[in-house]
């Protein structure tokens, strides 16, 4: 299959997915991914500085792409006189693996669809499981995660980790105290200050830390096919039932905290290693509903950070095992597959609830 070709198409498939998906964000939310867009699609480092001026009338064109779009259907990937369903990911990359590239079709928050064009930088077996890591990207979406599991494999971006570890660091920086990654960042060799105020002289350093933290993507996504395991379909049953309402955000942040917070996920990994760069980034990071799902990660950190690894696991588990009591009462709360209303009025008790709890 020829690459540029494909590229094309997969791109166009890319706009029509996020003209459906742009609507999904604050204003404030959607500026900020079109800038970090604006840079991963200049081939710019996630530090480079844009100017607002330079990037206005790219994202002017991208909303007026998006507005022709929004009611346009995907396109079938087509090779020659042969059309692929451009969501069966199997059936392209039987024509792309020779080439050493991998395509990523699946589905994000609120069921949109999702797509990603790289390049394998690396392979690993890890058992039942198939491990690629992508360099360069040709084709990406709106908003892309570190990794991402698939049937069978799991995806490692390293582009989007190298971008969610300066994001966490640029938050760290700005943050009133000094947090976890400002206090173990100098283990790696350097102080967060002067990592944030001068990125270019410690380039190397952000690889290093970016090489550390796509292993710690790596296993949350090994801690979501635990869970996944744990509990046969019911996660996806749950997702497709409140696909597009709060429910699935609740359930999307209470799947990602017993990812990291599970056995066999990113916490019980960097408790077993000792790795405290990256638990202090993971400490330092996370989405609001995240954080208050799993407050313990504060504790854990601190634990750690005075050689308590011991200690450490034993708050794990105990997080977990409070975090398996929230999964099965929001699985009890949705099984009956409440209407609309309904189920919204559920999932703002349920947030209460949560958060009340933390």
């Amino acid at each position: 299959m020829d690459i540029d070709a494909l590229t094309a198409q997969v791109a166009r498939n890319c706009l029509v997915a996020d003209s459906r998906r742009w609507g999904y964000f604050s204003l404030c939310g959607l500026l900020l991914r079109l800038r970090e867009l604006y840079k991963r699609e200049a081939g710019l480092e996630p530090w480079a500085r844009v100017e607002t001026p330079a990037v206005l009338p790219w994202i002017g064109e991208r909303e007026a792409a998006w507005a022709r779009l929004e009611e346009t259907p995907l396109e079938p990937l087509r090779d020659g006189a042969a059309a692929v369903d451009p969501l069966d990911e199997d059936d392209v990359n039987a024509l792309l693996s020779p080439a050493g590239w991998l395509y990523v079709a699946g589905h994000g928050p609120g069921g949109h669809p999702l797509f990603v064009l790289g390049e394998i930088r690396e392979r690993r077996d890890l058992g039942d499981i198939e491990l690629f890591v992508l360099g360069r990207e040709a084709v990406h979406d709106l908003v892309p995660v570190p990794a991402m599991c698939r049937p069978g494999r799991v995806v490692a971006r390293r582009a989007a980790v190298l971008g969610h570890l300066w994001a966490t660091l640029e938050e760290s920086a700005g943050a009133r105290e000094p947090g976890p990654a400002a206090e173990a960042l100098p283990e790696a060799g350097a102080s967060l200050a002067d990592v944030v105020a001068d990125p270019a002289a410690h380039a190397g350093l952000l690889q290093e830390l970016a090489d550390r933290q796509l292993e710690a993507a790596v296993h949350h996504e090994l801690g979501e096919l635990a869970e996944d395991r744990r509990c046969g379909g019911r996660w996806e049953a749950l997702v497709l039932r409140t696909a597009g309402t709060k429910a699935e955000l609740l359930a999307r942040a209470l799947k990602d905290t017993l990812a990291d917070a599970g056995d066999g996920g990113l916490l019980e990994s960097l408790i077993a290693r000792r790795d405290s760069v990256p638990l202090a980034l993971r400490a330092s990071s996370g989405l609001w509903l995240v954080k208050k799902l799993l407050p313990e990660v504060r504790t854990i950190w601190e634990a750690a950070r005075s050689s308590g690894w011991e200690e450490a696991e034993a708050l794990r588990r105990e997080a977990f095992a409070r975090l398996e009591r929230h999964r099965e009462r929001m699985f009890a709360l949705f099984d009956d597959d409440p209407p609309h209303a309904e189920a919204a009025r559920r999932a703002e008790a349920l947030e209460k609830e949560w958060t009340s709890l933390a």
